[in-house]
């Protein structure tokens, strides 16, 4: 596993704001139709807020969940999981990661 963002199909990680004193990165993500992150977790958390789009997300050995915009998601420190684009256009959303990320390999998504 590495810290690497990585990701299937397109998506562009946009930094919000920058919190040098705190653990804390916060990005505005879009994904293409159908791009999702690979799996991954967070030291500290991460928080998904859904700007536009339909998406997914996905804890390991849990079943995968729709995502719409407006919706939060809570990912508790250290849950492996995965988010991304439902296919049929793209989906945005602001996260708010604490930690260190640790980056795996693609999930099965279809």
């Amino acid at each position: 596993m590495s810290n690497k963002p990585a990701f299937t199909g397109d998506a562009n990680l946009e930094p919000v704001v920058e919190l040098p004193a705190l653990p804390v990165a916060v990005n505005r993500v879009t994904f293409s139709d159908g791009a999702v992150t690979h799996w991954h977790s967070h030291e500290g958390g991460q928080v998904i807020q859904v700007v536009s789009g339909v998406g997914r997300y996905q804890e390991r050995g849990g079943e995968v969940r729709p995502l719409r915009s407006g919706d939060t998601v809570v990912t508790p420190p250290g849950v492996e999981h995965w988010h991304g684009a439902a296919g049929g256009g793209d989906m945005v959303h602001v996260a708010f990661s604490s930690g260190t990320s640790t980056w795996g390999d693609a999930p099965q998504t279809e």
